[in-house]
């Protein structure tokens, strides 16, 4: 074996890989939506595709560096100028700098034509999203019967009951709806497909309904308007939960990951605000400091 050929001919075969597997996950559905419909490609679901892509990633590294030393020669070459001198600042590494700091700095400002690239992956996110449906809100398979019960406005016995009379094998609800989707080999779509029957309309004034998806990506102010209720209310609220210095323009997702918990928890927090629900302590929300 020539190690020289075996870490060029590993090199090249590492990057068609990367190249397969990055394409797959710039096409895949976002993770709410992949794992709530049990998407999957090549029979890899998309934490197999993840895995493979950081695995195969990490090998590229390593061979690649490998693959630097046993050409160093041929580099200093190419930073050598007509006399022979060695330069770093080189014609050709000055045009190599420049490629990658224009992509990368394109990047960051999604500027053309890199931001068309961007755009792309977020239309085509979108169209998955509508095509394999997403969960009522995000990462939903996560949640114990008796919370998706309490979010979206389920008899969980009468859910209990769908289940078993569809053949599916149920612990209780505590169970998740990925544990219950695992157990009877179905999707976690398929078991709230199932348990669907069983919504009833929720109590008191103003119903909220279902909770929306996307629910991270929404803005304070947005929710606000469709609540009915004033921003700077909310943010009051917020800000006493402490979520910080609270922006209407900020999202849910930035706001809950602030204090660890989950955007549906605080946009159950701010229904309760608006007087569009009972539910109080489902995720154990504390309500605004009361001591002051």
């Amino acid at each position: 074996m020539q190690v020289r050929r075996t870490v060029s001919l590993t090199t090249l075969l590492v990057f068609a890989v990367l190249a397969v597997s990055g394409t797959v996950l710039f096409v895949m559905p976002q993770g709410r939506v992949a794992k709530w419909a049990g998407w999957s490609l090549a029979g890899l679901s998309k934490d197999d595709w993840g895995a493979l892509h950081i695995a195969t990633a990490l090998l590229f590294l390593v061979v690649g560096v490998w693959h630097t030393v046993l050409n160093w020669k041929p580099i200093v070459t190419y930073l050598r100028d007509r006399t022979q001198r060695l330069r770093v600042l080189t014609p050709d590494f000055l045009v190599a700098l420049a490629i990658v700091v224009v992509v990368s700095a394109a990047a960051l400002l999604q500027v053309a034509p890199v931001s068309w690239v961007l755009d792309l992956n977020a239309s085509l996110k979108d169209s998955a999203a509508r095509t394999w449906g997403e969960p009522p809100y995000g990462h939903a398979e996560l949640s114990s019967l008796a919370t998706l019960g309490a979010q979206v406005g389920l008899d969980v016995n009468h859910a209990l009951a769908l289940l078993r009379q569809n053949g599916m094998r149920v612990a209780g609800p505590e169970q998740t709806l990925a544990a219950i989707a695992h157990a009877n080999r179905v999707t976690p779509q398929k078991v709230y497909e199932t348990i669907q029957p069983a919504r009833v309309p929720r109590s008191g004034a103003g119903s909220g309904g279902a909770v929306p998806s996307g629910l991270g990506k929404r803005q304070v102010d947005d929710l606000c308007e469709e609540l009915g209720i004033p921003v700077q209310q909310a943010v009051a609220v917020l800000a006493a939960l402490g979520c910080g210095d609270v922006r209407p323009d900020a999202t849910l997702r930035s706001l809950a990951e602030a204090v660890g918990r989950r955007p549906v928890e605080l946009f159950e927090l701010l229904r309760v605000v608006a007087g569009k629900s009972e539910i109080v302590a489902v995720h154990a929300v504390a309500p605004p400091v009361a001591s002051q």
